[in-house]
């Protein structure tokens, strides 16, 4: 059996969850003109790597779009 770095594949839940971190994080003063789609994809393509949740374009799309939608 071949070992996989990833534990689970990614749901609805951890979707929401990377949104509200990634709201967290650019909403602050200091990170606040960093919030690029593509800045907030990434913090949340890294968000699901570190607790090595296996994640796919569609969640991480929707994960972006709801981030994006309250941070601005």
């Amino acid at each position: 059996m071949a070992k996989t770095f990833f534990i689970r594949n990614a749901n609805i839940t951890d979707c929401e969850i990377a949104a509200q971190e990634a709201i967290i994080f650019f909403s602050k003063k200091r990170h606040k003109n960093c919030a690029s789609k593509l800045a907030i994809r990434s913090f949340i393509m890294d968000f699901f790597n570190s607790f090595r949740i296996k994640w796919t374009g569609t969640i991480v799309n929707k994960a972006t779009s709801i981030a994006m939608a309250g941070i601005c």
